[in-house]
């Protein structure tokens, strides 16, 4: 099969990845009662962490193990994570919003400016990553991308959610 023919279906099978990843993204707050009877915008984010965190660890496959690097699934992914970080992420925690199924500290809304920040930081590392294998940039120079994400994560985590 020729070059060109291999990169435009490379090109339409991501094309068709990134609208099913956003169609399922579009139907899940309709999923109902999930992770132990949560409801509404506790459901809703945990599946949003739930798809991130699946993100992320396709990722760290193919930086930190022998998974080979796809330029194609690390867009994927990291567009993935992007659509939840962000404002997208701040829209799923309102006031009022904690309940005993969720892991989400209260500390939240308390510190809700530096909540933000790790939501903003959150999509704009997914966005870096993204550009940088649309870039042409090399795995070791977009692991150090995701590497910054990945600690983006832990800094929230920590400082945000408590382990049930």
């Amino acid at each position: 099969m020729p070059k060109q023919n291999k990169q435009t279906l490379k090109s339409c099978a991501g094309a068709l990845a990134i609208l099913l990843f956003l169609i399922l993204l579009t139907l899940a707050p309709f999923a109902g009662y999930t992770h132990d009877g949560a409801q509404g915008n506790v459901a809703a984010r945990m599946s949003a962490m739930k798809m991130m965190g699946k993100a992320v660890k396709s990722l760290a496959l193919m930086f930190r193990k022998s998974e080979p690097f796809d330029r194609a699934a690390v867009k994927f992914n990291a567009l993935a994570i992007g659509s939840h970080g962000g404002t997208a992420l701040l829209e799923l925690f309102p006031k009022g919003s904690r309940s005993e199924v969720s892991e989400a500290k209260p500390e939240i809304w308390q510190d809700w400016n530096s909540f933000a920040e790790e939501a903003m930081r959150l999509s704009e590392s997914a966005a870096d990553l993204a550009k940088a294998v649309d870039d042409g940039k090399s795995k070791s120079e977009s692991r150090k991308i995701f590497e910054s994400l990945t600690r983006s994560c832990s800094a929230c985590h920590k400082a945000f959610r408590q382990k049930q």
